[in-house]
């Protein structure tokens, strides 16, 4: 499509649900670089929209696919991944539950020495959001689940009050 666009056939431009739908699809394929491939299909549309190509601008569906991807693969540096790509997205898509649950979900599975820190950190980040009025940030169950599984992953025995108080 992409080839054919930019050879001057204008009934093929791709758009942001040709695009997602290709990230989508590398989500499911499983493959070792399907994670990589995203990122770059991903970043590619943010630079098509700044461009001038807005029919190719990332919503935050195709930003959390993404994510999607590095939270549940098993995928070295997945946590790192997942928050430089919140990071960008939040100069160009709004971020929502589903996304900090993603990157929540990366640091339950990463098994990092600062885990927990940035786990919690993420989280209060997310109520104070969701305190300022952000309601497409509002914690939910899968929220508080991921946390403890970032607890239980990251060896938290020493600290079960927090797990009660969570």
């Amino acid at each position: 499509m992409e080839t054919q666009f930019l050879a001057g056939d204008k009934n093929v431009e791709p758009d942001i649900i040709s695009y997602t739908t290709v990230i989508n699809a590398l989500a499911r394929n499983g493959r070792k670089n399907a994670a990589k491939r995203a990122e770059d299909i991903l970043y590619r549309m943010s630079s098509l929209s700044k461009e001038g190509r807005l029919t190719a601008k990332p919503d935050t569906m195709t930003w959390n696919t993404v994510l999607n991807i590095y939270s549940f693969r098993n995928i070295e540096n997945s946590s790192r991944k997942c928050e430089q790509v919140i990071n960008r997205m939040e100069t160009n898509a709004k971020p929502d539950t589903c996304t900090f649950n993603y990157v929540l979900s990366a640091y339950a599975n990463s098994c990092e020495d600062n885990a927990i820190e940035k786990a919690e950190s993420l989280l209060e980040r997310m109520e104070k959001m969701y305190m300022s009025g952000d309601e497409s940030v509002k914690p939910d169950i899968t929220t508080y689940n991921t946390l403890l599984k970032v607890y239980v992953n990251n060896g938290i025995v020493h600290s079960l009050r927090k797990v009660e108080k969570l």
